[in-house]
Parts: structure tokens; C-alpha cells; sequence
């Protein structure tokens, strides 16, 4: 009896196209491990400092003097593991945790 190849090749396929998407593919965290330590949205610029230490990268946007106006802050940590996490706060708080696997 001669065996069907494409039956084999089916989970293959799938676990390439499964590989290939995630590839530098951004999504949404919610929380970045450090350590023992997680980070978590709403968590504050000290609090991350001191589960992740200092970010790889920083960017910050001081706020002006309009009304309303906010500080924003970028920060880079990674490549860690193939990831690099994309962590933005305003006004010294983290509101977005952002994942992308791959090369930057």
C-alpha cells in the first residue's frame, strides 16, 4: 500500500504559515515579563524601572504649556528572546504594552 505524502505535508504547511505570520507582527501585550517580575498596563515609570531596569531605548515628548497637554514617553526593551516590547506611558503611566517578533 502506498502512503498518501500529502498527508504529511499538511502539518508542515500549516506550522510554516503559522511562522511566517507571526514574523515581525505586532500585537498587543497587556504585560512584559522581567525576570520574576511582570509589568502591567497602568503600572508607572518607577515601577517599571525597578522589575525591568533601564529601557534599551527612550524617546520622550514633554508636555507644553496648553491646556490638556500630556507627556509622553516611548520606550524600546529588547531584543529579548526574538521580541522586542514597545512600552508607551503618558504622564508617567503605562497605557500600551506592544510586542513584534522578528527583526526590528
Amino acid at each position: 500500500m502506498v502512503e498518501n505524502p500529502a498527508r504529511h505535508s499538511l502539518p508542515l504547511c500549516i506550522a510554516l504559515l503559522s511562522a511566517m505570520l507571526s514574523i515581525a507582527y505586532p500585537g498587543n501585550a497587556h504585560a512584559m515579563r522581567c525576570g520574576n517580575a511582570l509589568v502591567h498596563e497602568g503600572d508607572l515609570t518607577v515601577d517599571v524601572i525597578r522589575k525591568c531596569g533601564k529601557p534599551d531605548a527612550r524617546t520622550l515628548s514633554p508636555a507644553t504649556d496648553n491646556k490638556g497637554a500630556v507627556e509622553v514617553e516611548h520606550w524600546v526593551y529588547g531584543p529579548r528572546n526574538g521580541a522586542r516590547y514597545y512600552l508607551r506611558f503618558i504622564n508617567k503611566k503605562l497605557i500600551s504594552i506592544e510586542m513584534a517578533v522578528g527583526p526590528s
